[in-house]
């Protein structure tokens, strides 16, 4: 049975200023936070290259309801270092 809701966020490696352009280059410094799933393939020191995917990773918050989900999701990409 479906209990409560989840919500995604995914965080890239991209450049508004350039249309969202890949950005490359090394992530010199990269924490995700504790209190949500976190999906990643990188960590601090790789090295982001045009020759991927620029998503670096995804957060997933659940809470019992959607508004939870939401602060909880909020708190999250507010923590990534």
């Amino acid at each position: 049975t479906l209990k409560g809701h989840a919500l995604e966020a995914r965080l890239y490696a991209e450049t508004p200023a350039t249309s969202f352009l890949p950005s490359i280059g090394r992530l010199e410094a990269f924490r995700l936070p504790d209190g949500v799933r976190t999906d990643s393939g990188v960590e601090a020191g790789d090295e982001i290259t045009p020759h991927y995917d620029p998503m670096i990773a995804k957060l997933i918050a659940h809470a019992p309801t959607r508004e939870q989900a939401i602060a909880e999701l909020a708190a999250a990409c507010e923590a990534v270092e």
